[in-house]
């Protein structure tokens, strides 16, 4: 994650979306906060998950990148992105999400988690958002 989000603001000219730094930074930082005590267990666990449907999106970057575009494995890591992101970044989340209010009751007094909960929240949105775009792609 550190390394993509060096590469991201490296490359800031000539990427302008800069959700996936977003991403990227939300992601470090709640892990670095989730990992450093022995809180947020369970939502880290589904939210490592969602991150399977990273290796088809490279897949799919390189494809597009060679101008490989209509090559059979194109289309396939297009679709298994496709599937693998709704089941884990929105389904899975939303799970994820829904799971974490309900359990507010064991978390709410902890110092630090509220802001974590939010920053999860945000990611959820964020992911949302680019479910439209992989959906009109």
């Amino acid at each position: 994650l550190q390394w993509d989000l060096c590469w991201l603001i490296w490359h800031r000219r000539e990427n302008k979306d800069m959700s996936a730094a977003i991403h990227h930074t939300l992601f470090i930082a709640v892990t670095h906060y989730v990992l450093f005590g022995c809180f947020f267990k369970k939502p880290f666990a589904w939210l490592s998950l969602t991150e399977l449907s990273t290796p088809f999106l490279n897949a799919r970057w390189f494809y597009a990148a060679a101008k490989m575009k209509e090559r059979r494995g194109y289309f396939v890591s297009s679709l298994l992105f496709a599937v693998t992101f709704l089941a884990t970044r929105v389904l899975g989340y939303t799970l994820g999400i829904v799971d974490m209010i309900c359990s507010y009751s064991h978390w709410h007094s902890f110092r630090g988690l509220h802001a974590t909960a939010f920053g999860l929240a945000l990611g959820y949105v964020l992911n949302l958002f680019w479910f439209k775009k992989v959906v009109q792609a």
